[in-house]
């Protein structure tokens, strides 16, 4: 039998697109397209001249962003560059391990899968991974479609979770008033604030069963904090593992400018939270939990 060369085209573009974005069943086909997204996103990771520690003073010409008066009346310079020891510091730039994208990529195509669940913001994938130092930037925010790495940045975590005072967290709880960190599975919300606390944020709700799914009761945001600066986590006098930490939500940085990565002068909590929210799925993992047992969403495709 012989096909029309439009038919071809057309049944090749459909199953292009959704391999791209919908969900997969068979082992072989999933492993594939983890690694074809993986090896794309890596590849414009590697392209992308702002992910690199060597670029953090491009860009900081010491003129401070007007926002930082306007928005918090402080007098703070975070255009000045940084010092060389706090360079020194900061662990450098990195893509997210193979093995905590294929999970947070198997939890997305099987969710998409789920009709109980349904992700309104497709395109994005944010994925936390606390297996990382609080110096690190283990926050990652994938464009799906377009195989782009929009955001690498630093992220908190809550101060109980880092028993060790190590600044990486060790301890995870769905327990309100526990103070740490949740691990699995959530979706964003909308825009929320300001507040008494905070100016810009997003709730996130846990969807991942007894992992999380107390995140609304525990008011778990995605929020600024202006703890969160490298000044700070690069060895200023007033560091400590628990300095920067939050009470079990994702602070995002409030000083650091999208100017000084190609962007607008806004901060980066601001452009990241507009970004995510409208229901996308953000995927926080450390390998302290067994979350290929525990979430609801890691069934390996049959």
């Amino acid at each position: 039998m012989k096909y029309h060369p439009r038919f071809i085209f057309l049944s090749v573009l459909l199953l292009g697109a959704s391999a791209t974005l919908g969900a997969v069943d068979a082992p072989s086909t999933f492993e594939s397209l983890a690694q074809a997204k993986y090896q794309a996103l890596s590849a414009d990771y590697t392209r992308n001249p702002s992910f690199k520690s060597a670029s953090l003073n491009q860009g900081r010409d010491g003129v401070a962003s007007p926002y930082i008066q306007r928005n918090y009346g402080e007098d703070y310079n975070n255009a000045a560059p940084y010092a060389p020891a706090v360079l020194e510091r900061i662990v450098d730039f990195h893509m997210l391990p193979y093995k905590v994208f294929r999970l947070a990529f198997l939890g997305y195509q099987n969710i998409l899968r789920n009709q109980r669940v349904q992700i309104k913001n497709q395109n994005v994938l944010t994925v936390v991974n606390f297996d990382e130092s609080i110096q690190s930037r283990r926050l990652y925010v994938f464009d799906l479609k377009n195989n782009r790495v929009l955001f690498n940045t630093f992220v908190a975590h809550g101060y109980k979770s880092d028993e060790n005072f190590d600044g990486i967290p060790e301890r995870f709880s769905n327990t309100p008033n526990s103070n740490e960190s949740s691990v699995g599975f959530f979706l964003t919300g909308v825009r929320a604030g300001p507040s008494s606390h905070f100016r810009y944020m997003t709730p996130v709700m846990g969807i991942d069963g007894s992992l999380n799914d107390q995140a609304q009761n525990r008011a778990i945001l995605i929020h600024e904090w202006k703890a969160l600066d490298i000044n700070t986590l690069g060895g200023a006098s007033r560091w400590s593992p628990l300095y920067g930490a939050t009470e079990g939500c994702f602070g995002l940085p409030a000083y650091d400018s999208g100017r000084f990565y190609g962007l607008p002068d806004r901060p980066l909590n601001d452009l990241i939270i507009d970004t995510i929210l409208g229901r996308s799925l953000l995927f926080s993992y450390s390998s302290l939990v067994d979350l290929s047992s525990e979430s609801l969403y890691l069934s390996e495709p049959k």
